[in-house]
């Protein structure tokens, strides 16, 4: 979540950096008994999870280095309380708009999006801005954007407002980032007065620098009104006729918000971003509307809680050799809509949904009939798969169905499940399943076909298409693209078993 442009350097995703927040369950506890901290962690866990945030940047892109694909992870843990939500900090939101060139997201500020939580017991402020600082390059250390501070603007009172001095954020110290993960507590000398814990809980917070005259200038600010509104999981997966019940938070201040109206619309403005290539425009997106249907409106409850039911239907296959659709829906408080307000929205907090479309295989289910069009896919999308098994042979499929039975019925949440990628559908997976354990299809040699009858099947495992002169050679997702290409082309053709000469055949229509 939350990725944006930060380091200065850095050519594509090297220079990107972003986080990642979830929960540890089903935990396990070694011998803590010599480590004060890690009994005091176990006692505020319980029997329930831990809260794990991750921060990413640095990634390596250079396949000669001996850190290709690697980069640098700095987080956090503590516990996760019930009622939390499990992806972000429900807290007071700083928030920014984004300058018209960046890639990912650039801030106006240099500074990125955050949260905070005012602490009313430790008298404290405390900001994470383990994703929010720009660094010189890739991996480095934070750069130097001037003397940073935190104010809170109390009032108006009598006409007049208060800036509060809450103290310096010490972000240039050596070694800082990596000893914090960026979580800063101010003030620094002192506790806040219950004065200020009660005029800072209902008042916006900013950080401020230096102008080029001195003057406190703003580089980013709490949103408006104190006012936010998210989904904690967004990002489903859907069969035709599921509901994804999508948990929205909506906090004032960082306090939950009873009774707010949250507006909800479909927005895929960024589901598309590499809309073409040279071999040609990418697929529709979130066409036809009608495949996935949500009320308008919803209210929070007193836990500043709304469940927003988002219904699928069928797709209808608009993108043709991908499974389903993608659809972005956007959520937003009601009064954050006027325009006199200015609310500057969070480009990334939308609802994205794969609906995949209806499957029936053919019955009996056969190779040819309905499984080498699924395994043949997901052998072009990993080549590097064939130096242990090549998912589009009829015979290594053979052999390792036991293994390959395992893994496909393994809970989605199991690290080991297949497909890595997640993006198969029930329908599918059952249908696999049924066919891997079964007495037949896989004993002897595929049903023989009869010559020049269509039926759909999988690409043939032709050679890859040759590079677009101009272009570097494929590789990577390219390779991927231009496999998938290939098996475009190919999806009017098909084999069948020659008795005769003991071969397979191939027709084309």
């Amino acid at each position: 979540m939350d990725i944006w442009d930060r380091s200065a350097f850095g050519g594509g995703d090297s220079g990107a950096g972003a986080m990642w927040q979830s929960v540890l369950t089903d935990l396990w506890w070694g011998d803590v008994a010599r480590s004060a901290f890690l009994r005091e962690l176990q006692g505020a866990a319980g029997a329930g999870a831990l809260s794990i945030k991750f921060n990413v940047d640095g990634y390596n892109m250079d396949p000669r280095s001996p850190e290709f694909t690697r980069g640098r992870i700095v987080g956090t843990i503590g516990p996760a309380a019930e009622g939390e939500p499990r992806h972000f900090v429900r807290g007071r939101q700083f928030l920014t708009t984004g300058l018209p060139d960046g890639r990912f997201f650039a801030p106006a500020g240099r500074i990125n999006v955050f949260a905070a939580v005012l602490d009313r017991e430790a008298g404290k402020v405390r900001l994470d801005l383990g994703n929010a600082l720009p660094t010189a390059r890739p991996g480095g250390d934070p750069s130097d954007v001037g003397p940073l501070s935190l104010v809170g603007i109390i009032g108006p009172t009598s006409g007049t407002t208060t800036v509060l001095p809450l103290g310096d954020i010490p972000y240039s110290v050596p070694g800082w980032y990596e000893k914090t993960a960026g979580l800063v507590d101010l003030p620094a000398g002192r506790r806040l007065s219950e004065a200020e814990v009660d005029a800072l809980g209902e008042n916006p917070l900013e950080v401020r620098r230096p102008g080029p005259d001195g003057t406190p200038t703003t580089v980013i600010a709490e949103s408006p009104g104190g006012l936010f509104v998210r989904a904690d999981q967004f990002v489903f997966r859907l069969d035709p006729g599921e509901t994804a019940d999508v948990e929205l938070h909506a906090t004032r201040f960082g306090l939950a918000y009873e009774g707010a109206n949250v507006l909800a619309f479909r927005d895929p403005a960024l589901l598309r971003v590499q809309a073409s290539s040279p071999l040609g425009d990418a697929p529709p997106v979130a066409i036809p509307a009608g495949a996935i249907d949500f009320p308008a409106r919803v209210m929070t409850d007193a836990k500043g809680v709304a469940i927003l039911k988002i219904k699928a239907g069928k797709p209808e296959n608009p993108r043709g050799y991908i499974d389903g659709q993608v659809y972005g829906v956007r959520v937003a408080l009601e009064e954050t809509l006027a325009p006199s307000l200015a609310y500057p929205f969070h480009r990334w907090l939308f609802v994205s949904l794969l609906v995949f479309d209806a499957f029936k295989p053919d019955r009996p289910t056969t190779w040819h009939g309905s499984m080498r069009a699924i395994f043949q896919q997901y052998a072009n999308l990993y080549p590097v798969m064939k130096q242990f098994l090549d998912l589009g042979s009829y015979e290594d499929v053979r052999e390792h169905r036991d293994l390959l039975a395992m893994v496909f019925g393994l809970d989605p949440t199991d690290p080991n499940a297949m497909p890595v990628t997640r993006d198969l559908s029930k329908a599918k997976r059952e249908a696999i399943l049924d066919w891997l354990k079964g007495e037949p299809p896989l004993e002897g040699r595929p049903p023989r076909r009869r010559k020049g009858v269509p039926e759909p099947v999988a690409p043939s495992a032709a050679p890859p298409a040759a590079p677009v002169e101009g272009r570097l050679s494929p590789g990577g997702k390219s390779v991927a693209a231009d496999d998938q290409t290939v098996g475009v082309l190919a999806l009017g053709g098909g084999d069948w078993w020659d008795e005769p000469t003991s071969k397979w055949r191939g027709y084309t229509t």
